[in-house]
């Protein structure tokens, strides 16, 4: 997650979608003041800046909110982290509003990426298990999946707040859109920070579905299918 005083901007992360890549290509037109969290606990090896500004007082969030920063950093922290408690990767919109101001929220221009839900799913049932000798089959995981949607990390109460969503599959082109629209020069996505993990045989996402893993999925993101006109 990206919070730009210096351009103006927010970006809120979604998981899956090439989030961390285009979060890398933004940070080298970032300021000293802007808030950049982080991406690995190890993060700040060589990207420049490196995550910033994201720690602030416990007393200052909200009880469950620290309780999620626990949950999500504190069994790796590093020391002088365990200080405080900040912004993480995948902040809500509804997290992110109250904490940064609501003049700052509500002027700064918002984007977000977003992914169809089939593509996505069988990417984090690959990455999820990448380390995994033994791993159920994608019609085992899919059958016990929760919800790991994005919906809520752009959106209040349900309604969609950024001014834009670059779709993963026109990627490029959406980029392109959104950091002229911000001012900044054209960003090019070199590479998928999280990638490697999807063998070949699984590239087009339909050949790991049956029709009960499909619409087991349609079900589970029936919001997003229906906003974005998603079709498997």
């Amino acid at each position: 997650m990206i919070v730009s005083h210096k351009n103006r901007f927010i970006f809120l992360k979604t998981r899956k979608t090439a989030g961390t890549s285009i979060e890398i290509s933004l940070r080298p037109y970032c300021g000293p003041d802007d808030i950049i969290t982080r991406i690995t606990e190890d993060d700040g090896d060589g990207i420049v800046p490196g995550p910033q500004n994201y720690l602030f007082p416990r007393a200052d969030w909200p009880q469950a909110m620290a309780a999620r920063w626990d949950k999500g950093w504190r069994p790796g922290a590093k020391r002088e982290d365990l200080k405080g408690i900040g912004y993480f990767g995948h902040v809500t919109a509804s997290e992110l509003r109250p904490r940064v101001g609501a003049a700052v929220f509500d002027s700064y221009f918002k984007f977000s990426i977003e992914r169809n839900p089939w593509d996505r799913e069988v990417s984090m049932y690959f990455f999820k298990f990448k380390n995994e000798a033994k791993k159920p089959t994608f019609a085992e995981y899919i059958a016990g999946a929760k919800d790991i949607g994005n919906w809520d990390i752009y959106s209040i109460a349900g309604e969609v707040v950024t001014q834009a969503i670059i779709r993963y599959d026109r990627l490029a082109d959406d980029l392109a859109k959104v950091t002229s629209d911000i001012g900044l020069p054209p960003v090019q996505v070199l590479s998928q920070a999280k990638s490697g993990f999807r063998p070949a045989a699984a590239r087009d996402y339909r050949a790991m579905y049956d029709s009960r893993s499909r619409d087991l999925v349609s079900r589970l993101y029936a919001r997003e299918i229906e906003h974005f006109g998603w079709q498997f």
